[in-house]
């Protein structure tokens, strides 16, 4: 994939420059509670306020106060007296009044504030869309922050030059930022589309492990006829489960990457710089054929199609192993016991030579940080956030204070990646668990950089082999597979998001449905598939392609 900037500040120069330098270009508003510091650092350029230098803290000498609304989780105690926060703020010497807001009820209270005059300061972690980014953006709501981040921007600027796909993700095709994205990259995660197959069983049968679709059914068959599970009962192996309505977790999503290239969000794939949809296909039939098959013969069971992660949970948690394949980007989400009999299957060669693991291919998370008319001097939030990115930051809102949530690792401690960790967590700690309160840490709130090498930096031992199979799973059994065809993230024109929001929610709901239809036996793959793809005109398929490949051009060729 082409480069999106030869180097960050740059790329952003030259779109400051087409999209007129910002809107708001650091240009301030009444009604916020800041009050710029008057001396003692480095006067930025146009706007009056003085601040110190980018990189330098701290952002002002006298403190300033914002309101920034935010979610709040079952994990985190208050974010007004957050450990984190707390020492953000002495940094900084930015105060932030937190608005905190139930998870459940976030979008709707984040839609409801822009639809109205009661905002913010900022949004901070609050998932906004690409098109309300452009929406109140071009309406004045949110402010532009491209010419920020060249002009105060430290942090930012080098998250951005280490992950080419940032700038795209963020940047409308005019040129303007209204919303940061935070870094994430699970490494683990990005290779999500998983299943995990019984090894103790494989063994008990002395059977090879399978690399095609021919040798998976007759492992399916082997675990449905020859007690695998060796306890005398013949009939109580399940050959192979999965969730229904658990993204990541369907049998037909893992095995579909047998015959296609298979996003299992939206059907798309980016394939030498076209964009294509492959729920339309007569491979993806050929998919679907061949897991009706695999129903039909009970080799997957049935209730796959219907089954919750609990009721899965309840079928796999007796004192020996019943299903032979499970599936789910974690080895839990099926199995509740057992689990250590079991390890990851890689994609299976199907009859035509595809094999294909899907890859989740970002750890960019969107619409995390905008920044409102309602902020006066909006250089000084944006600096706050960029601060955030910082490695020391990241760190912190991760696991809290060094020497209470964290340590750096001794040497010779070996990381999830089986390299020299970076960081201890200290026992006790857990602090993205609902069954664990704590308020040392932010984690999936605050804006980080927790990038890939940070991610596999975190030392490993004792009892817990979680995190060392899940990263085993991605880099033996999928990483060899793995195709970066999804189709990437960015901002559009709200004119492009108009179509696509239209036309998205229906198309994918309607395939959704008949895959279910397909599979249950509804219908026939045979009979009503010419009555399937004409429906694709209706709901307007040729229209939501043009647009998504128009973007796409613009952000990539």
């Amino acid at each position: 994939m082409k480069r999106i900037f030869s180097s960050i500040l740059c790329g952003l120069l030259v779109a400051s420059v087409f999209a007129g330098c910002g809107n708001n270009g650091g240009s301030s508003s009444s009604g916020s509670s800041s009050t710029p510091a008057s001396s003692g650092s480095s006067s930025s350029d146009n706007t009056g306020v003085t601040m110190s230098a980018p990189g330098e803290y701290p952002i002002v000498n006298e403190k300033v106060t914002y309101t920034v609304m935010a979610p709040q989780t079952n994990y985190i105690l208050d974010l007004q007296t957050n450990a984190y926060t707390q020492w953000l703020e002495e940094k900084t010497n930015v105060h932030i009044e937190y608005e905190t807001v139930p998870e459940a009820a976030l979008t709707e209270k984040v839609n409801l504030s822009l639809a109205s005059s009661e905002i913010p300061d900022a949004y901070l972690s609050c998932n906004i869309d690409s098109a309300s980014q452009v929406k109140y953006g071009k309406e004045g709501v949110f402010v532009d922050m491209a010419p920020m981040i060249e002009q105060y921007g430290y942090e930012i600027p080098k998250a951005y030059e280490a992950n080419n796909l940032l700038p795209g993700a963020v940047t409308t095709p005019d040129g303007e930022i209204f919303a940061l994205a935070g870094v994430n990259e699970c490494y683990h995660c990005l290779y999500c589309g998983r299943a995990w197959i019984n090894q103790t069983w494989l063994d008990n049968l002395g059977l090879d492990y399978p690399e095609t679709t021919e040798d998976f059914v007759n492992v399916l068959r082997a675990f449905k006829e020859q007690d695998a599970n060796g306890n005398g009962d013949p009939n109580d192996e399940i050959p192979m489960l999965g969730i229904s309505g658990m993204w990541r977790a369907s049998c037909y999503d893992f095995l579909l990457g047998s015959f296609v290239y298979n996003d299992f969000t939206d059907r798309l794939s980016v394939e030498n710089g076209t964009v294509n949809y492959v729920a339309n296909t007569e491979e993806f039939r050929d998919g679907l054929r061949f897991i009706r098959s695999l129903i039909e013969e009970e080799l997957i069971d049935p209730v796959s199609l219907t089954i919750t992660e609990d009721e899965a949970h309840v079928l796999t948690g007796g004192d020996v192993a019943t299903v032979g394949v499970a599936t789910g980007m974690a080895y839990w989400n099926v199995l509740s016991a057992n689990d250590e009999e079991y390890i990851g299957l890689s994609p299976l060669e199907g009859p035509n030579g595809v094999r294909n693991a899907f890859v989740r291919a970002t750890g960019i998370v969107s619409g995390q940080f905008a920044i409102t008319n309602k902020a006066e001097n909006p250089e000084i939030l944006f600096r706050w956030a960029d601060a955030q990115f910082s490695e020391e930051a990241t760190y912190f809102s991760s696991w809290g204070p060094e020497g209470e949530g964290w340590e750096k690792a001794p040497e010779g401690t070996l990381g999830i990646n089986g390299k020299q960790a970076l960081y201890t967590v200290l026992d006790g700690v857990n602090n993205t668990g609902a069954e664990t309160i704590q308020n040392l840490a932010m984690p999936n709130i605050a804006l980080a950089n927790r990038t890939s090498d940070f991610r596999l930096g975190q030392a490993v031992g004792g009892d817990d082999k979680s995190e060392e199979r899940l990263y085993e799973a991605a880099s033996k059994y999928y990483y060899p597979y793995a195709k970066e065809q999804t189709y990437p993230l960015m901002v559009m024109s709200a004119e492009d998001s108009a179509v696509v929001n239209e036309y998205k929610t229906a198309i994918n709901a309607y395939v959704d449905e008949m895959i279910s239809g397909f599979l249950a036996g509804t219908y026939d793959l045979d009979k009503d598939w010419d009555s399937y793809l004409s429906e694709f005109d209706a709901l307007g398929l040729e229209d939501y392609l043009n647009v998504l490949q128009s973007a796409y051009d613009k952000v990539y060729k």
